[in-house]
Formats: structure tokens, sequence, C-alpha cells
């Protein structure tokens, strides 16, 4: 039976502007999924909703109003949630052919993980969890794993559909678990967690959220690593101030993160560099902390890395205007690639490091969804959700 066609109705009336966020890619790098929330002109926010797009093909609003208005071409974006319900943090399946992401269906229900199949259907949950679903990771194994709110829990379902425990929080009254990162090997994982007693640190960039590792809010808190066949647990670092933007170095034997420099430090090696908010490496058997590189002259906002490749990209602010640097570890080096005003969210790339998505806002106009290919470097505007047809 054929999805019906739902939609936004601001994208057939245009009243509205609508924001597209959180880019998450296929396996294959042929399809992205994205958050986006419809804003009234009264500026009351919508629900946050998921889509599914091409991501080799302009996405116009004539495309949109095509597939609201029943048209049976092939469509080139596809709703996957309710209209009516929010949905989050959505991604791929490690296999590719089915969707996640967070959402709470239903009058007293606790926020689950819910799966979606590209083939059609509808949406079932595969969390079953006794609190709200926080985070969750797929590993490459297929497994899911995923942080519940109380108690502060992360669990572990290799498919089965009885996941299990790996780690509950037992420390002070208030501790808190975050940022939710698997290893790309599927043999580790790694968050970090910080106690009432611990201090806070307040050189975060105002405005800007740290999306699945660093919820909004967030304080931060020590890395651990965690084992997943013998759960034995580290902790990587021992440090006040925040530490957010957990992400795994694509063989697997680091991590990277974002923290704040000139913060002093209480293990070994002093953090060290230029900016409020950088880019250090720990190894996943922890150690010093050590600056990626000396010369990043603007403070981080997001931190990726990828599967397939040694390369980092983050985006940075410059004053207003946000950029896409990208970090060679190896080399201690780093380059702007982005030199257009504007800002940028929602960063998200490709294996092999050759494609970068995310939500771009040139000055005055609103958010679209971009692309950015190597070697030819040229930027891409794929949408214009909040373009009227017939403006230039």
């Amino acid at each position: 039976m054929p999805r019906p066609p739902l939609l936004l109705t601001a994208l057939a009336a245009l009243p509205a502007f609508v924001f597209p966020a959180h880019t998450a890619l296929s396996p294959d790098g042929k399809l992205v999924v994205f958050e986006m929330r419809e804003t009234a002109v009264d500026a009351s926010p919508g629900p946050l909703r998921i889509f599914l797009a091409d991501s080799r093909k302009p996405l116009t609003i004539d495309n949109l109003k095509r597939r609201f208005l029943g048209d049976d071409r092939p469509p080139i974006v596809r709703p996957m949630s309710r209209v009516d319900e929010d949905a989050t943090n959505p991604s791929f399946a490690p296999d590719g052919k089915s969707i996640a992401f967070r959402s709470k269906r239903g009058v007293g229900a606790w926020t689950q993980v819910w799966s979606l199949s590209l083939s059609g259907g509808e949406a079932e949950p595969i969390t079953n969890a006794d609190s709200n679903v926080l985070e969750y990771a797929w590993g490459s194994d297929g497994s899911l794993a995923f942080l519940t709110e109380s108690p502060r829990t992360i669990r572990v379902d290799d498919g089965t559909g009885e996941p299990k425990l790996l780690f509950e929080a037992k420390g002070e009254a208030g501790a808190t678990v975050s940022g939710l990162a698997y290893a790309h090997g599927a043999n580790a994982l790694a968050f970090r967690m910080r106690e009432t007693a611990q201090p806070t640190d307040s050189t975060s960039t105002a405005g800007d959220s740290d999306g699945g590792s660093a919820t909004a809010g967030d304080e931060g808190g020590d890395i651990y690593a965690m084992d997943r066949s013998t759960g034995e647990l580290k902790r990587l670092t021992n440090r006040p101030g925040p530490e957010t933007w957990i992400t795994w170095s694509f063989d697997d034997a680091a991590i990277y993160l974002r923290a704040p420099v000139g913060t002093p430090a209480t293990t070994v090696g002093a953090l060290a560099g230029d900016s409020p908010l950088s880019v250090f490496r720990v190894s996943a058997n922890g150690g010093d902390v050590s600056p990626v590189t000396k010369r990043l002259a603007f403070p981080v906002v997001e931190l990726q890395s990828c599967v397939d490749s040694d390369r980092l990209f983050a985006i940075v602010a410059d004053g207003e205007n946000r950029r896409v640097a990208r970090i060679r570890p190896r080399e201690g080096s780093h380059e702007i690639l982005f030199e257009r005003n504007g800002r940028l969210s929602g960063l998200s790339t490709t294996h092999d490091a050759e494609k970068l998505f995310f939500a771009y806002e040139a000055p005055g106009a609103g958010p679209e969804l971009s692309s950015w290919t190597f070697p030819d470097q040229d930027l891409v505007v794929l949408t214009s959700l909040n373009r009227k047809p017939d403006a230039p």
C-alpha cells in the first residue's frame, strides 16, 4: 500500500520557514535523511519531522508541492514520520535498508527508538525501555546501543530483542551519562560521565547545539571507554570542564573530542592550543590528552570523523559565521574549506570523506540542505525549501 502523501501544509501554501538539520547519510552515500521543523510566520514552532531524500538530486519546492498534491511521479523527497509528533536523531541502519529515529508516541509513553523500512510499511519500536531513550548508536555489526534516562544505563541489543545491560551509573545522586559513541569496529563504546561535584565550564559556544554527541545544556564530563565483550571500563580523562563531541578515529585506536583550551588539567599531559574550544586526541587505552592541531584559530562547534579515512571535519565559529575545517591528525594540520558567510549545522560525511552534507543558512535567507564534494570543492545547495517558486 503506497505511503500517503504527508507533508507540512506550509510547503504548499508557503506561509512559514522550514529548518532542515541533523543530516545522516546511507552507507552507500546515495540517500540522506534529515530533521526538518516548520516554524510559522508567528514564530511558533511546529513538530520536528524526518525526511528522506536522494542526495544526488536537487530538492526544489516544486518537487515538494508535487508530492503534497499527489502527483504520481517519483518523489525526490519523502516524509518518513508523522505530522503530529516529534521525531528526532535520524540515522540509517548499517545495512541501509531502514532508518531509525527517536519518538514518543502515545499519551504517557516513553521516548523509544523506532525503525522504518525504506520499502514501506509502518514504523515499529525497536526499544522497549522503562524510561526515555536519550541517545542511541548503531554498531557496524547491526547491534544497537542506547542510553536510558532513569536510571542512566547503557544497553546493547544484538538483534535478539533482549538488550543486555552494559553499564549503569551508580555514583553520586545526579550523575549523568551522555555522548554515546560506538567504535567503528563495534567492539567498544565511549561516553561521558559527569557527577554533581564535578566543576563545569562556561566556554561553550552559545546557541550551537551539540547534536547527538552533546545534548543542549550538557555540561560535559570525563571520557570513558568500555569493552563490549568483557565489560572492562577505562577512564580516559580526569579534568574539569566539558569534553564533548566524542568521535572515534577510523582505526578505533583513539578518541577525538572537543574541549576548552587552557582548562587546568589533572591528567598526564595538559591541554594546549590556540582557541577556546579545540580538537584533542586521547588513546583508547588512556594516556596523554594532546591537541590534534595547534593552529586552529576558530572555536570548534561540531566534530565529525570518517569510517574509511583518517581525516576529521569540524564546523568552526568565525564570529557570526560558520566555516568547515578539514583536519589531518597525522600531520597536525588543517585547512578551512568553506569561506562563504553564513551558518552551517548538522554536519555529516560519506565513509570515504569525499562528500559533506550540512544545513547552510546564507545571510538573509533561510537554511537549506547543502553538499560539498571533493576534489571539486564546490558547494551545491540542494533545497529551496524557504524560497517561493516565483522567487529569483
